[in-house]
């Protein structure tokens, strides 16, 4: 793939110029894979952010006491909006306790295989 024309955040600032992907790396573009563009005329072209430790996710599990939301349909919203930020990504840090709730031992294992279960949909 070759994103085309945008400004690209480099070391040395924005530039604009073609960048190509290759393997998911990022490659001079005459060594892209395949044939497919993305023309980002008017965009900026910047790497993803990597949040090393999020546990907002609890708010979409628990948006307010007494309230939860299944796992699945949490971390897909979660997700979402981590995609949105520019955010692709994300170790989610979980809170195990004695505890009931939120953030119990059933409930941790439960939101580990949730991912686990949606990884590819991720």
């Amino acid at each position: 793939m070759i994103i085309e024309g945008g400004l690209v955040l480099t070391p040395q600032g924005f530039v604009r110029c073609d960048i190509g992907i290759s393997d998911g790396m990022i490659v001079d573009p005459s060594k892209a894979d395949g044939n497919r563009r993305f023309r980002a005329s008017g965009m900026h072209v910047l790497p993803g952010i990597i949040d090393i430790h999020g546990d907002a996710f609890e708010r979409q599990i628990m948006p307010r006491p007494g309230v939860s939301i299944d796992h699945a349909i949490a971390l897909m919203d979660t997700d979402r909006q981590l995609a949105a930020n520019g955010i692709t990504t994300a170790y989610h840090g979980i809170t195990v306790s004695w505890e009931p709730g939120l953030r119990s031992t059933s409930s941790a294992f439960a939101i580990i295989e949730a991912i686990e279960r949606l990884r590819p949909s991720f």
